[in-house]
């Protein structure tokens, strides 16, 4: 039996290798901020849109402060994209707690006429929040999550 050559031996390495450091590269990092939304509230309407006030809870589950210089959250209920919310003032959160920021969300009438009716049937929904955080670092990557659950909306029938 004849055994390989070291240079076919060093090139079988060295791919070995590289395919290690790729799947490094691409594994998903567990994040260390969880995003939850807390609440919907009905704020001002036009004939063509209504901007709902939309509070977002920021969990720090790392014993290091993060610092944020901004994020931006995409809102799904019922299967229906309402739009996104963006946060562009710098956002603290300290090690091993939660912060609450509230945001606006402007939508279509048309969207939210589609939504009130499935709503009439039940006004709790189904959401998802899709959140990008940008870390004031530069040096720091992005944060991306999606958190999913269930919101009672009755509180949007009665705007302020």
């Amino acid at each position: 039996m004849r055994l390989p050559s070291p240079l076919l031996l060093l090139r079988l390495g060295l791919v070995a290798f590289a395919g290690l450091l790729g799947a490094c590269a691409t594994a998903p990092r567990v994040s260390p901020v969880a995003v939850g939304l807390v609440n919907l509230e009905a704020r001002e309407a036009t004939a063509f849109e209504t901007r709902l006030a939309v509070t977002v809870r920021f969990t720090n589950e790392s014993p290091e402060p993060l610092a944020l210089r901004g994020s931006s959250h995409k809102l799904v209920l019922n299967g229906r994209d309402l739009g996104a919310a963006v946060g562009g003032e710098p956002l603290d959160i300290p090690a091993l707690s939660s912060v609450s920021q509230e945001l606006t969300l402007s939508l279509s009438n048309f969207t939210l006429l589609a939504l009130a009716r499935d709503l009439q049937r039940d006004p709790a929904a189904l959401y998802e929040i899709e959140s990008t955080l940008y870390p004031a670092s530069h040096l720091s990557r992005n944060l991306r999550m999606t958190k999913t659950g269930r919101l009672d909306l009755r509180a949007l029938a009665a705007p302020r």
